[in-house]
């Protein structure tokens, strides 16, 4: 996944997907083209993605993370699109980074 116009964006907490980690540069429509997921160590973990401002309504991808393990995944092809924004909601996660266009 070789692109000049994909920017990496950082989440520690559950939330919106902002351009600084905490910020309220908040990611709108994007495409999601792959990411970095980071286990805590404390158990199995899990990340859910809404295509939101919230938790709200159905995730449109959920990833499953084993306990201690650190996974990078590459969406093929056009990856995801979220039309309105990025919201994460983190399970035992202590750091997610996205990939995005």
């Amino acid at each position: 996944m070789i692109r000049s116009d994909l920017r990496p964006v950082t989440r520690t907490t559950d939330g919106r997907v902002a351009y600084t980690d905490g910020g309220t540069d908040y990611v709108g429509r994007t495409r999601l083209q792959g990411m970095i997921l980071a286990n805590d160590g404390v158990g199995a973990g899990s990340v859910a993605f809404y295509d939101n401002t919230s938790a709200t309504g159905t995730a449109l991808l959920t990833i499953d993370v084993p306990q201690g393990d650190v996974m990078n995944i590459g969406l093929p092809d056009a990856g995801v699109v979220f039309g309105t924004g990025i919201y994460v909601d983190l399970t035992n996660i202590s750091r997610v980074t996205l990939f995005v266009q």
